[in-house]
């Protein structure tokens, strides 16, 4: 399927997303400003970071993926990821990895595939009714 929007995008002083025509002004713009979005460090070791992407990681149809959250360290080294469209929803969503590292860090690896795997089937059905209501 082909794409309908921008691949490259820079934030705005306001934290929205902008797509970016222009290569150089987007490798200026990816350069000139923090792209962290938020970090947490556990006590156990283990940190959760949030980043902006600047490069749309959404392969089919649907809106631009351009924040992600991942956990380091734990059971979640690098296993667990999100991602997501705007700087509000990546606020939420850091947290949600924040609350899996510090709450589910008991959890085995086979279980948090199982969990995971949920949370994700349980977000697309999600989607798919926001979308369904809207139209």
């Amino acid at each position: 399927m082909s794409k309908r929007h921008s691949m490259m995008y820079s934030l705005d002083s306001e934290h929205r997303a902008v797509p970016c025509e222009d290569t150089l002004e987007w490798a200026r713009a990816f350069e000139a400003r923090s792209r962290r979005v938020a970090e947490t460090a556990l006590p156990n070791g283990v940190y959760v970071s949030t980043v902006f992407l600047a490069l749309d990681h959404q392969f089919d149809d649907g809106p631009p993926l351009l924040f992600e959250t991942m956990i380091f360290g734990g059971w979640h080294d690098q296993q667990y990821q999100e991602r997501c469209s705007t700087w509000e929803e990546a606020l939420e969503m850091h947290e949600r990895g924040v609350i899996v590292a510090r709450h589910l860090a008991w959890c085995p690896a086979p279980l948090q595939y199982l969990l995971a795997y949920a949370w994700r089937k349980a977000q697309s059905v999600v989607g798919c009714i926001r979308s369904r209501w809207r139209q």
